[in-house]
């Protein structure tokens, strides 16, 4: 076929299967598929010279129609459907594939991205072209299998819980900001009285509304140590009260104290889904045992959403592989005489990423030997402090791998050695066995 007509589609209830498979009977196929929102494009590839035109499914009318097409189409020969991962509008596709017995695959969307151009010498990206793709990786071997799994046992529960607990706190910190905006307008003084998050704050300004109605109310000492507990001191609760009446920001008007009120309502709405599903996610994340395995250092929550996230990370091939996933491999850019600075690539899942992020702050303010190797991190790079921050991450994850690999309990005395362990401690280790360059959970310093 001419050129002008490499990806003219073609509609999948108009295609003949005795067509397609003319010339090619034994022959292996590959199928490339492009996951749109509304149809897929498939493209059958035989060869480097030989593929077939796009053949174009719609969503979800003709899924089955385009199931039995590739049925017909495995009969004799081996044959392999490729995809990228892209969202849930492909999970259907997928899970008909695998219902069918066909073998599905999946290839690297940046890899796809990159081999664009070298497949035809033009940066010209479209549907039909990015099946053909697609298609063109997967018979190079740049791709891997990717059967439907159904969840087993709490896993599915599991998942639904820790969605909804991250999507509350994401939810929180957007309506947190909302809320110190207008309080920094109206009521300035509170913010450094009061944490954004308090109930005791939150209580209040769905009660009152306004720093002035709270300021009349001469009850207000005694609802606000009702609200704070025993550790909300008389002095404290006196003290939002004379900020209330001296304050010198803007003045409420009614729009803007029934917002703050809807604002307070949002945000306790929000702190109370927030501990439902933690505590389900507390109660279901240690039955699995990789969960199980982390949950005693990295926290049960912080240890079951990289579980969701990146998947089992004893089942990765090696430990950078588990970096990779994680967004935390270092690359570099650099040409002839310009010399580019190292950097994390930031794929993988920006969610766990930023989990274990917060994972690796609270181990730098709360364990011992972590905070020293991180101080020595930093003034080698310069007194840059988010390099230290990103090393402690690595470090963290490369410990992650291991543990759930081996099945030992994490040690962070391992992870971040002390500054005390000399030369004559390693060979000792040595001696029992250890390689000085892998701890007893695998940690490679």
């Amino acid at each position: 076929m001419g050129s002008s007509k490499t990806y003219r589609s073609v509609d999948v209830q108009s295609v003949e299967v005795a067509r397609l498979v003319a010339g090619h009977d034994g022959q292996d196929l590959v199928v490339g598929v492009d996951v749109g929102k509304g149809k897929l494009h498939m493209v059958l590839y035989w060869s480097y010279e030989s593929r077939s035109r796009p053949i174009v499914v719609r969503q979800p009318s003709e899924l089955r129609a385009a199931i039995r097409l590739l049925e017909q189409l495995s009969q004799g020969r081996r044959m392999r459907v490729a995809l990228e991962p892209s969202g849930t509008y492909g999970d259907a596709f997928r899970y008909g594939c695998s219902q069918a017995g066909l073998q599905v695959e999946r290839v690297s969307g940046s890899a796809s991205k990159k081999h664009s151009e070298v497949m035809d010498n033009t940066n010209s990206q479209h549907d039909g072209k990015d099946a053909g793709v697609i298609a063109e990786l997967a018979f190079m071997g740049k791709s891997r299998a990717w059967p439907w799994e159904q969840p087993q046992g709490d896993e599915d529960m599991l998942r639904v819980h820790a969605d909804m607990m991250v999507l509350a706190r994401e939810e929180t910190v957007r309506w947190t900001g909302r809320l110190e905006g207008r309080l920094a307008r109206h009521w300035p003084e509170v913010l450094s009285l009061l944490d954004l998050q308090s109930q005791t704050l939150l209580q209040a300004l769905v009660r009152y509304q306004s720093p002035a109605k709270l300021a009349e109310d001469p009850q207000a000492v005694e609802y606000l140590r009702e609200l704070g507990g025993r550790l909300f001191s008389p002095e404290k609760a006196q003290a939002v009260v004379a900020s209330a009446r001296e304050t010198v920001g803007v003045p409420v008007t009614q729009g803007v104290g029934y917002e703050l009120k809807l604002i307070a309502e949002k945000l306790l709405e929000l702190k109370q889904q927030d501990r439902e599903h933690e505590r389900m996610v507390e109660r279901l994340g240690p039955k699995n045992p990789a969960v199980g395995l982390l949950a005693p250092a990295l926290g049960k929550a912080t240890a079951t959403v990289l579980y969701l996230e990146c998947g089992d990370p004893g089942k990765y091939p090696c430990s950078y592989a588990y970096l990779n996933a994680l967004g935390l491999n270092l690359v570099e850019h650099s040409s002839g005489l310009q010399q580019g600075k190292l950097h994390i690539s930031k794929r993988g899942s920006p969610r766990a990423r930023k989990w274990l992020y917060l994972a690796g702050l609270r181990f730098i303010g709360d364990e011992g030997n972590t905070q020293a190797w991180y101080h020595r991190k930093v003034a080698r790079d310069g007194g840059v402090k988010m390099r230290g921050v990103i090393g402690v991450m690595r470090k963290l994850a490369r410990s992650i791998y291991h543990c759930c690999l081996t099945g030992e309990e994490f040690d962070s005395q391992k992870v971040f050695e002390s500054h005390k362990t000399n030369k004559s401690q390693r060979r000792n280790r040595q001696r029992r066995g250890h390689s000085g360059r892998q701890e007893a959970c695998g940690v490679t310093r």
